[in-house]
């Protein structure tokens, strides 16, 4: 029922992770569900630069931006720093907050 189910999407910034939230979010929309946000995981940030990742991860996460704005209504997106590890614990869960790079809502019209 498109009125109650939703989706977050969650990828990686990386070109087939990017890839395959553009082929669900167009499916979604044939289906009439909403995509409520898309999470991208896991981003280096600063230490891609150190790992020569810092152009793919930033056309990534340009990429998914695209994505988000050309829906109606956009996703909220969510950019989730990397981990040294995953978490395992409640502990680990409860700290999840401190790892929110930045949580983006609507978009601005060109």
């Amino acid at each position: 029922d498109p009125l109650r189910t939703s989706v977050v999407a969650v990828a990686t910034p990386e070109p087939l992770p990017v890839y395959e939230v553009s082929v669900i979010a167009k499916k979604l929309q044939g289906h009439r569900v909403a995509l409520k946000m898309i999470v991208a995981n896991r981003v280096l940030g600063e230490r891609a630069q150190q790992l020569g990742l810092e152009e793919m991860e930033r056309q990534a996460l340009t990429r998914l931006e695209e994505i988000r704005c050309s829906l109606r209504p956009p996703p909220s997106l969510a950019v989730i720093s990397h981990m040294s590890r995953p978490p395992s614990s409640l502990r680990d869960a409860e700290a999840l907050g401190d790892y929110i790079l930045e949580i983006k809502h609507g978009c601005r019209r060109e």
